[in-house]
């Protein structure tokens, strides 16, 4: 089963490059990212993570956190 990350950030490419490279070097297994700008003030991006029994979605949520220009972070769980 993969859950899928939904991030609100600043609408520009650092959170997001940052976002990713950590999650990679941490060892989540991503299967798919989609960033979109809402406005000028707040982009989404969606990230899906294929579940690992070793790393869990509260660790990914804890380093998404850490970011600078991250306002919101939610959990979907999509069926495989």
């Amino acid at each position: 089963m993969s859950k899928t990350l939904n991030v609100s950030l600043i609408p520009s490419i650092d959170p997001f490059i940052r976002i990713v490279s950590v999650l990679r070097k941490k060892g989540f297994d991503i299967e798919s990212v989609d960033f979109k700008e809402i406005d000028s003030q707040k982009g989404s991006l969606k990230i899906k993570i294929n579940e690992n029994m070793n790393l869990g979605l509260y660790e990914a949520m804890l380093q998404v956190k850490k970011v600078v220009g991250v306002y919101e972070i939610k959990i979907s769980e999509e069926e495989c």
